[in-house]
Formats: C-alpha cells, sequence, structure tokens
C-alpha cells in the first residue's frame, strides 16, 4: 500500500494523464499534446497550453518550456505514421521560507498515431494472423528524479510513461512505468514497470513481437499512443528535478508476415492504410537510434531550469497566493 504522501503523487499523475488524447479507433491521423506550467516559490503561476497538433498527412510535432524562479516545466512530443516520441521534463526549487506553501512544476506529452488498415493479397481469404513488432528505445535512464532538502525541507517528484497499442479497437500490447522520489518524513520512493498489465523486471528497449487477427480485404483500426508525465513539488529549502523521457521513440518495425488459417505463412501480401500508408514497412532508423530527439531537447531545457533556479533565500513572509502543500493531497 502507498502512503498518503506517495499516493498524492501517484493520483497526481493520473489526473495529469488523464488530461491527454485518450486512444480510440478513428479515422487517420497523427496528433500530439503538450502542456507545461508552475507555481514560483513567489506565488505567481504561468503555463503554456494544452497545444494540440493533427494531422492526415504526415508528421506533427511541438516543443514548449514555461519556468519561472527555478519551477516548471517543458515537454516535447513527435508523431508520424509508425512514429512515436514523447518527452516530459519538470522542476521545482523553494528557497529557505519556511511559511508552509510550495513550488510546482508540471509537464506531460503525448503523441499517437492511428490508421485504418486493410490486409489483402492474391489467394487471401476469410481470416488470418498478421505477425507484427514494434521497436521500443526509450533513452538511458528514462525515467530519472533527483532531489535535495534541507533543514525543514521537503520534495516530491513523480515521473511516469504510459503506452497502449490497439488494434480493431482491442488493446494489444501496452506498458507503463513510473517512478517516484519523496523526501516527506516516512512516504516511500516506489519504481515500477507493468508490461499488459503485470509486473515487468525486464528492459523495454528492443523488438516487441505480436500477432493480431485480421480478415483479409476488410479494414480494421491500428492505433498507438505514448504519453509521458512529469511532476515535481519542493517545500522550504528544497529543489527537485524529474524526467519522463521517451524522446528516443517508439518504432513500428513493420508487418513481417500472415499466418493463414491452415497455419501456413505468407509474405505476399499488402497492408495499406486509408492514406496509403505502407504498414508493411518498418519505421526503425537504420543504424537503430541511441540517444534520441528528445535527448537534446532534455538537456537543454534542463540549462533552462538551472539558469532559472535561485540559490537559498532568507526567509520572507507568507505569500497569500502560493500553492499550500494540503492543497495537494
Amino acid at each position: 500500500m502507498l502512503s498518503p504522501g506517495a499516493t498524492w503523487i501517484f493520483n497526481a499523475v493520473i489526473c495529469l494523464a488523464a488530461m491527454g488524447p485518450a486512444i480510440s479507433a478513428s479515422a487517420s491521423e497523427v496528433k500530439v499534446t503538450v502542456f507545461a506550467n508552475y507555481t514560483a516559490e513567489d506565488g505567481s503561476n504561468g503555463g503554456v497550453g494544452p497545444i494540440t497538433h493533427s494531422s492526415v498527412n504526415g508528421s506533427v510535432s511541438e516543443k514548449i518550456s514555461s519556468v519561472w524562479s527555478g519551477s516548471g516545466g517543458s515537454s516535447g512530443a513527435t508523431a508520424d505514421y509508425g512514429v512515436l516520441k514523447s518527452s516530459a521534463i519538470a522542476s521545482a526549487s523553494r528557497g529557505n521560507i519556511f511559511n508552509g506553501f510550495a513550488s510546482v512544476g508540471k509537464a506531460y506529452a503525448a503523441a499517437h498515431w492511428s490508421d485504418s488498415v486493410t490486409v489483402a493479397g492474391a489467394g487471401l481469404s476469410g481470416t488470418g494472423w498478421a505477425n507484427i513488432r514494434f521497436f521500443v528505445d526509450p533513452a538511458s535512464g528514462s525515467l530519472l528524479n533527483s532531489g535535495t532538502a534541507g533543514l525543514g525541507g521537503s520534495f516530491a517528484g513523480t515521473a511516469a510513461a504510459d503506452f497502449v497499442f490497439s488494434a480493431g479497437g482491442a488493446t494489444v500490447f501496452s506498458f507503463n512505468v513510473q517512478a517516484a522520489l519523496t523526501h516527506l518524513g516516512t512516504d516511500p520512493t516506489y519504481t515500477f514497470t507493468r508490461v499488459n498489465g503485470l509486473d515487468y523486471t525486464g528492459d523495454l528497449r528492443g523488438f516487441w513481437e505480436l500477432s493480431i487477427p485480421v480478415t483479409f480485404g476488410q479494414a480494421f483500426a491500428l492505433d498507438a499512443g505514448i504519453d509521458t508525465t512529469a511532476y515535481t513539488l519542493a517545500g522550504s529549502n528544497s529543489s527537485v528535478d524529474s524526467f519522463a523521457n521517451f524522446g528516443n521513440s517508439i518504432y513500428w518495425a513493420g508487418i513481417t508476415s500472415i499466418t493463414l488459417a491452415n497455419g501456413s505463412t505468407t509474405t505476399a501480401f499488402s497492408a495499406l492504410g486509408n492514406t496509403a500508408h505502407d504498414w508493411k514497412v518498418s519505421a526503425v532508423p537504420v543504424p537503430e537510434p541511441s540517444s534520441g530527439w528528445l535527448l537534446c531537447f532534455g538537456l537543454g531545457t534542463l540549462a533552462v531550469f538551472l539558469a532559472f533556479r535561485k540559490k537559498v533565500v532568507q526567509p520572507h513572509s507568507p505569500n497569500p497566493n502560493a500553492v499550500g502543500l494540503e492543497s495537494l493531497t
């Protein structure tokens, strides 16, 4: 069981994720959604987004930042047919101010593609199985929290990522990773990875092979999306950073073959989407990615945070507009 403090961190991630786009069997499109906001130690608030871009013609992308006085967030996402990239970074910092308030940073990014695909070929009729592959390539240390607290200080940070792939409206493959770091007395630090709802201790990076049922000549929906969330809170005399980086991307690696009802396999087929995208073809770059698009984004954003972060300051009178710890439970 999570302690009360850890529970609100978990709930914060759930609430942020709920603001993102739901994966559904829809018309062919690619879509990204991002937002970032802050509550600084002086009680000021600001944010950017949510911003959503969608297209039926190909790649969409967005990167944003919203920071002040060392607190805030940055997020970025790119989506194309078969390609998903998402990263969220948050930071919070508060000086030596014992007034019961806290600074907060939040960031969220989502990338999603969907298409309606028809598998067909000479002599193919009835039903069979499409054998597909995904390549998952999270950044090294894709979830990371770090924080410091001085005398009387406290902080909390949570980073999370959720991926869902569905075919014909049914979830086929999903994973959820989450890491939390707290300095709130007795609250625990926890991490977990779940694949298809089950605890998983292996490495997500690599090829994942799946089979989905198809009816030849009949269109069916394919949908995939990755959400990343970062949330930070810093009490007096504390600072914390959280990174959820899947900027190296999740790639569609192609439909490798079709298994027929009699158990035989064939590669003589077509698999075209509504936009004429060829889903037989792998989107994995050659060579395979290793230090993706959002790694540079993350480092650049970290530099922004460090530039804005204040050094420890002397106590001042409470700001009535600041966010209190109790309001985030």
